[in-house]
């Protein structure tokens, strides 16, 4: 089998280079009589072609040098070449923190933050206070809530006094007719309390796109708070609260008067 030569590919600044190399022997060879008695303008084709061989071969080298330029700027810095911008330390004990803090900023090479204390001063100045002040507005709510428990059973005693001496005619405890008026404040209590959590859950879930994006966190339906915890006892105990005074009133309802009424 005949082999085939694979063709060499030559660089275009090497065709250029020895056009120019060409072009400058050929101008050494020609006889110094031949070049006085030539005119100038005789000569100038030869020097402008020269010359524009020479201003090609510039830009082309300036073409490559900007292309490695730009390779160069995208390329990954090397590790010698990175340069570190921060550094996290962990204090093996914590009594030490203030005083290596202390000792850095001092000097002029690096500047210490510490996160958790910045942090806790934002806790302590800005949320605390605002964080105390919604626990005293769900409070009032809650007692609020209460005492429309309160009001709505008691109105609703008045109008089931007669029934509630037919139950007494019937044999029913003064103790049944009480624990059947806190059940029903306590069952008020309860519905209204997850009631409110699902729909303040729903519109957390509703609103965690434009929260995330303030603040950074992340919610959830099911992002619950230790504070959420204690309040199921709190209304619960509300509730039993606001039931005593209409379970009082049942208690002492007269059977003869209000069967005559």
């Amino acid at each position: 089998m005949e082999g085939h030569a694979k063709p060499i590919e030559r660089d275009p600044i090497e065709d250029v280079l020895d056009e120019a190399v060409d072009a400058e022997e050929s101008n050494e060879e020609q006889p110094e009589t031949q070049s006085e008695s030539d005119s100038p303008t005789a000569a100038s084709p030869t020097a402008g072609a020269a010359e524009s061989k020479g201003e090609r071969l510039v830009q082309t080298e300036a073409n490559i040098s900007e292309g490695q330029r730009s390779d160069n700027d995208d390329r990954l810095l090397s590790i010698p070449e990175r340069e570190v911008t921060s550094i996290l330390i962990r204090n093996g004990n914590i009594m030490f923190a203030p005083g290596m803090q202390n000792a850095i900023n001092e000097g002029i090479r690096a500047q210490a933050a510490a996160p958790i204390g910045e942090i806790n001063k934002l806790m302590n100045l800005i949320v605390g206070p605002l964080l105390t002040a919604l626990l005293a507005i769900t409070g009032i709510t809650c007692a609020v809530a209460a005492v429309g428990i309160l009001v709505s059973i008691y109105n609703s005693m008045n109008d089931r006094r007669r029934d509630i001496a037919i139950m007494r005619a019937l044999g029913a405890r003064r103790t049944t007719v009480t624990s059947i008026i806190i059940f029903e404040s306590f069952q008020v209590a309860l519905i209204g309390t997850i009631a409110g959590w699902l729909l303040a859950h729903t519109a957390i879930v509703l609103y965690s796109g434009k929260i995330e994006e303030q603040t950074g966190v992340q919610v959830g339906f099911f992002t619950t708070s230790d504070y959420e915890i204690l309040v199921l006892p709190l209304v619960s105990g509300l509730a039993l609260i606001a039931a005593l005074l209409p379970a009082c009133a049942a208690y002492r309802t007269d059977v003869g008067s209000n069967l005559s009424a």
